[in-house]
């Protein structure tokens, strides 16, 4: 088969077919089973690789486009409405001599032959807000990373926590939820990082434990309680210790379906410039130029 092969984001690149061009070496599974979700089924997006089989699960092909380009925001892949929508489960075969860190190439490698995927990048002017270093300097402190990413935790026996790694292998998040009387709490670990976040009703403001945490993790928390994306432009590149109060999450249209009457809208009184100024930290509106991956066509798969 021939491919044109086009750099993407200047880190990865994303193929689409054309006749006449040769494919450059593109690593593809070995053998890829793709299978339609039941939409009652309820479950969250996970990823796992046991030797050389990668499961990942539950995962819509706007979010597959996402995860293979490594794109954070799902929003910046421009997507008809069935591949936001509808959900399915991808186990495959890794071929000889493929690492955990090939998988996105054999994501998008996936995503042409089975989906039929035709896209392109657009740079368009997108509202976020930065995440900037006040005036005053940082006031963080810097600690080493440690990977927790397998340790155990404490667990209550009466109420069991939802635990589940995310991401895709070498980049996995693990999002351990726990639920009491009082609340519940999200404990999210990656390779180098931890940290925790205590919802405190009725207010639902965020009670931020960072035993260590990145700028760039901070920013995807802010970005939950804002109405648009955060970008990281601190330059601080380190893993830090703190402890701050968010405001709570900004819930979406289908959560407050979902919720009704149970959803709380009353202000919290947490000041978000407040928490970050104690940080030595500030978030700024603007327009910055964003790339996109625009689908220009995908269908849904193939059957195996």
């Amino acid at each position: 088969m021939k491919w044109r092969v086009a750099a993407l984001l200047g880190v990865m690149t994303v193929l689409t077919p054309q006749s006449g061009l040769v494919a450059q070496s593109v690593k593809a599974f070995e053998v890829a089973s793709i299978r339609a979700r039941d939409p009652r089924a309820a479950s969250q997006t996970s990823s796992r690789v046991t030797g050389t089989r990668f499961e990942l699960v539950n995962i819509t092909p706007s979010a597959l486009v996402a995860r293979a380009f490594g794109i954070e925001e799902s929003i910046r892949v421009v997507a008809p409405e069935w591949a936001r929508r509808e959900r399915f489960d991808i186990r495959a075969v890794l071929p000889k001599g493929a690492s955990e860190r090939d998988i996105p190439e054999m994501l998008q490698a996936l995503l042409v032959e089975r989906f039929g995927l035709d896209a392109h990048v657009e740079r368009r002017p997108f509202p976020v807000y930065e995440l900037l270093v006040s005036p005053s300097g940082p006031k963080l402190r810097e600690v080493a990373g440690k990977d927790d990413l397998h340790s155990v935790f404490p667990t209550n026996p009466d109420r069991p926590p939802l635990d589940s790694i995310v991401g895709l292998p070498g980049d996995e998040a693990r999002n351990i939820m726990r639920f009491d009387a009082e609340g519940g709490a999200m404990v999210r670990v990656t390779r180098q990082t931890l940290y925790t976040m205590v919802l405190t009703p009725p207010s639902g403001a965020r009670r931020l434990d960072a035993t260590r945490m990145t700028m760039r993790e901070l920013a995807r928390e802010i970005a939950r309680s804002l109405d648009r994306p955060v970008i990281d432009n601190t330059g601080l590149d380190g893993i830090y210790r703190f402890e701050t109060l968010l405001p709570p999450i900004r819930a979406s249209a289908a959560m407050q379906a979902v919720l009704g009457g149970r959803l709380n809208t009353d202000p919290s009184g947490v000041s978000l410039s407040r928490s970050l100024e104690e940080l030595g930290l500030k978030v700024e509106p603007r327009n910055s130029p964003v790339d996109f991956i625009v689908i220009d066509r995908i269908e849904r798969p193939t059957p195996d």
